[in-house]
């Protein structure tokens, strides 16, 4: 990768070359002294959009990684800028709060019940035969491999035990199938229904333990036609964060396994949702080896008050404005977070060292509770308007 030095010198492999007027002109740029025209001008003239390019690129979703087929890709958040800083991931449970998407409910959590009896083993004798019903979104599905009687439950827990989440859900076949869908929850200290008769998308409140109401919650498959049909009827769970990675604040985080070179500069961009902000977390990606050095800690602690603390070379800046209670594109350079003028005094130095997201350090035991759509890591600092111009060129979340 190309490396400019001060003097207005770029290295490509062995081999410099001078190119000062880049150089100069790629400072004016950085530092936000032209106006936009003028910048577009130059970047054009030079074609400057080549020399730009990530050291890291993480994008779960760009990479397909999914619950299911995370042993495909041996649990590493890949690397998609061909530099090969792969980050393994550690301690995922690839379910719930902990993977690929926050789902409020596991597939395997849930069974049939009919006329009362548990028939965990999908063998109701019944009128209406599937080819499949299943719950997906998360691992496998639930086969019906007999008949079901009108009045099958597909459910939970009864309501004197156990409380429901509330959940987004996901029908089709319903309508194909011509048969009725409910939703049972208890609120109120009373059995409550919604009527689902059309596919469609459908937000489901939680069900709340009520100690006099001994009745299976959860969705109720009813009015059959009592003809057989081959349609699928297909519940999906829609997970919150969908496509981002959750690290689960107790014990996920990830590592490269080769340290990344030490850093002078750099640029980071990140599209994250906080799910638990939290006082003095892991931070959402970090590059230090020890206390008070390396590059950065960015957002080593998100507050309610949305208030945010982070690192630059060794020195912590804390009560920075920030985003913290919705999903956002923030971006640190070395002298900058979101906006937020970070005024170094001690520049300490970043050695080779690996990247960190979810946890500070190897030897530390913090941990971070939120979702991540996105990051990029340049080795150099860059304006807002080129950041932009990056995010657009990957056809990512741009900065407000």
């Amino acid at each position: 990768m190309p490396n400019f030095t001060v003097n207005g010198f770029v290295r490509t492999g062995d081999h410099i070359d001078s190119v000062s007027s880049v150089a100069w002109y790629w400072t004016l740029i950085a530092n936000d002294v032209l106006t936009k025209d003028e910048i577009e001008l130059l970047i054009s003239y030079y074609d400057l959009d080549r020399w730009i390019r990530p050291i890291a690129y993480y994008n779960p979703k760009r990479q397909g990684l999914t619950n299911d087929n995370h042993t495909e890709f041996n649990d590493k958040l890949l690397d998609l800028s061909g530099n090969g800083y792969d980050i393994k991931l550690n301690n995922m449970s690839w379910s719930l709060g902990s993977g690929i998407g926050k789902y409020s409910s596991h597939c395997d959590e849930w069974f049939w019940v009919s006329n009362g009896n548990d028939n965990n083993d999908n063998n109701v004798n019944g009128y209406v035969t599937f080819t499949d019903v299943k719950i997906c979104g998360i691992s496998s599905s639930i086969p019906i491999g007999g008949g079901i009687k009108d009045g099958c439950r597909l459910t939970r827990c009864l309501g004197n035990t156990e409380s429901l989440p509330s959940m987004t859900i996901k029908v089709s076949g319903i309508s194909k199938n011509n048969v009725k869908l409910s939703y049972d929850y208890c609120n109120d200290n009373s059995i409550k229904s919604i009527e689902i008769i059309n596919d469609g998308i459908y937000n489901l409140p939680e069900s709340v333990v009520t100690p006099s109401i001994n009745n299976w919650m959860g969705l109720y498959l009813k009015d059959f036609l009592n003809n057989l049909f081959t349609n699928p009827i297909i519940i999906e769970i829609i997970p919150d964060n969908k496509n981002a990675l959750v690290l689960d604040g107790i014990d996920d985080y990830g590592n490269t396994e080769v340290n990344v070179p030490g850093l002078k500069d750099y640029t980071i961009i990140s599209d994250r949702k906080w799910i638990t902000p939290m006082y003095n977390n892991g931070g959402l990606i970090s590059k230090t080896s020890q206390s008070y050095n390396g590059a950065f800690i960015l957002e080593q602690s998100a507050s309610d008050n949305k208030m945010i603390h982070t690192w630059s070379f060794g020195e912590d800046f804390i009560q920075l404005s920030g985003i913290v209670d919705e999903r956002s594109v923030v971006y640190q350079t070395k002298r900058n977070y979101f906006g937020n003028e970070l005024s170094l005094t001690v520049n300490a130095d970043d050695l080779d060292s690996p990247l960190y997201i979810g946890k500070i350090r190897s030897s530390d035991s913090r941990y971070s509770n939120v979702a991540i759509y996105y990051i990029l890591l340049y080795p150099y600092s860059m304006s807002k308007f080129l950041m932009n111009r990056q995010l657009e060129k990957y056809n990512l979340n741009k900065l407000i």
